[in-house]
């Protein structure tokens, strides 16, 4: 995580452990104090993506910004994924054989 970053509502960094929490441009080495793109990672336990958070020049700025949920089947692959910029339902993945 770095060490600073905005208040963005709703953020987690569950399960970070080892792993890439944040990504930011336009902010000072080792921080993420006022970017002008940004991406914020949380897992779950099995250490998958949970969640992933995204802004851009017009909304890092804001206390909210992009939420993107992943859901996965029982196999561990991806079942969905939301991504607010389409205004349709989430993609689904399925492999055909």
């Amino acid at each position: 995580m770095p060490s600073s970053w905005p208040q963005w509502s709703g953020i987690s960094f569950a399960y970070a452990n080892g792993r890439m929490t944040a990504a930011c441009t336009g902010s000072a080495v080792g921080t993420c104090t006022s970017p002008q793109t940004a991406l914020v990672y949380s897992y779950d336990p099995m250490g998958r993506v949970a969640n992933l958070w995204q802004c851009a020049p017009y909304n890092c700025g804001s206390a909210s910004i992009w939420s993107m949920p992943y859901t996965y089947d029982l196999a561990g692959d991806v079942k969905s994924y939301w991504n607010p910029a389409v205004t349709c339902s989430p993609f689904l993945f399925q492999i055909i054989i």
